[in-house]
């Protein structure tokens, strides 16, 4: 299953915070294969525990 087809599936369970994460990754797919969680979560002013758990949600792990 595709990326954005996991996140169409598990959509019911995303917030705002999700969202945005979500948008970037979209829209920075090269950027995004080379950086650390950490940097990503820096760069949308969260914390790494969050786009872990996003990840979880999406069943990505």
């Amino acid at each position: 299953m595709q990326f954005q087809e996991r996140i169409q599936k598990y959509e019911y369970k995303l917030n705002d915070t999700d969202d945005q994460i979500i948008e970037y990754i979209i829209n920075h797919k090269q950027e995004i294969t080379n950086i650390s969680i950490q940097t990503l979560a820096s760069r949308l002013y969260t914390v790494p525990n969050t786009i872990v758990r996003l990840s979880k949600i999406s069943k990505l792990t």
